[in-house]
């Protein structure tokens, strides 16, 4: 029987946005990870690059750079994908991942790489939904807001922050990396699934529809339900989201996280998280209302046992059975 082990602080923010990995902040020769989807790993761990060719990498912290013992292996598509070594002895902290030269590096991607010295049972995550407001009028009032919640959610405890939904204002290159700008504010990893709005250019600065994380011996499937073009209901986010899902079964906790969970989204989605392979727990965030949206009482999705955890508004803190 699984012993409750995480807690969830939920945080609905509004914010306008900013930052950068080239000049105006798109990912460039290092694709993953990079500050919206970064790796956890430990002293003499293991995690995974994607890059658009092979370079010696580093990683570059408070004491200097470090260089990476990567092994490389062409992806179909072209893109090389590693497997990153951290050396013994690492300090806990986080990194940047570089390529080339230490001393003139020809990419980087800063808070790429979080490095555990162990990874506690129990812990505190954060849950922020919808960072942006519809409209770019918003300017600098939304900007601060966001920072707001990320300085809450790190006086909070909280070791890790979930992002769900639009952040950008208008799905702009310019608000998009103004939101990037503000993301690496925070201190704690950060994970982000950009919402409809911010497509189609958010493919530039995040290029993953749906991702894994493993944090110790939990797994969390970061994922949107919006049918924007690249995740229609035939589209390949349903066969990522399948094998993402089978990948964090043997995990003491697997559990989804997205924006908002609606009755309507993809039936083949449901299935795989619900019904074949059912999830522990969903965290969800945003509005609940209109006639897709299941009630804000509902405590599981209706499709099978998996525990559904809403925070719509404010804050709140709920853990789980």
């Amino acid at each position: 029987m699984k012993r409750a082990g995480w807690v969830m602080l939920a945080v609905f923010a509004f914010a306008d946005v900013a930052a950068a990995r080239t000049a105006d902040g798109r990912l460039d020769m290092l694709i993953a990870p990079h500050n919206a989807a970064p790796a956890l790993t430990s002293p003499g761990g293991v995690f995974e690059i994607v890059a658009t060719t092979q370079e010696p990498l580093c990683l570059a912290g408070p004491l200097g750079a470090t260089p990476l013992d990567v092994t490389w292996e062409r992806m179909p598509d072209g893109r090389m994908r590693g497997q990153g070594s951290v050396p013994p002895g690492t300090p806990p902290g986080a990194y940047a991942l570089q390529s080339g030269d230490p001393q003139a590096p020809s990419d980087v991607n800063v808070r790429a790489v979080y490095v555990f010295d162990t990874f506690p049972e129990t812990y505190v995550l954060a849950h922020i939904g919808d960072a942006a407001p519809a409209s770019s009028s918003a300017g600098k009032a939304s900007l601060d807001g966001l920072r707001q919640a990320l300085t809450a959610v790190q006086a909070s405890g909280a070791v890790l922050v979930f992002i769900t939904g639009n952040v950008s204002t208008d799905g702009s290159s310019a608000s998009l990396a103004r939101f990037l700008e503000t993301l690496d504010t925070c201190a704690l990893p950060t994970f982000v699934a950009p919402g409809e709005r911010d497509y189609p250019a958010a493919a530039a600065y995040f290029r993953r529809d749906a991702y894994a994380v493993r944090f110790g011996q939990d797994g969390f499937l970061v994922f949107d339900t919006a049918d924007y073009p690249p995740a229609p209901d035939m589209g390949c986010q349903n066969g990522n989201i399948e094998r993402l899902r089978r990948a964090l079964k043997p995990c003491r906790w697997s559990i989804g996280v997205t924006f908002r969970y609606v009755l309507t989204m993809g039936m083949r989605t449901q299935l795989a998280l619900f019904v074949d392979a059912p999830l522990d727990g969903l965290l969800a965030t945003g509005n609940l209302a209109g006639p897709d949206a299941p009630p804000e009482s509902m405590r599981r999705v209706p499709w099978g046992s998996t525990l559904l955890l809403t925070a719509p508004s404010a804050v709140a803190l709920r853990s789980a059975p």
